[in-house]
């Protein structure tokens, strides 16, 4: 629970530097669902995994 704490805390901080970036949330949509970062793009791994195999 604390690392996780720490990581919020991190990405909180972060968020500022990276506002022109855009954050892959490579999750399933299940997971992206219940919480992700505000204009976080959700692309599962899997898709990205066959997308870079092509």
């Amino acid at each position: 629970m604390l690392k996780k704490g720490i990581f919020a805390l991190a990405l909180f901080i972060a968020m500022p530097l990276y506002a022109a970036e855009y954050w892959i949330d490579v999750r399933i949509p299940e997971q992206y669902q219940r919480e992700h970062i505000q204009g976080a793009i959700n692309i599962p791994l899997k898709r990205l995994n066959l997308i870079s195999k092509r």
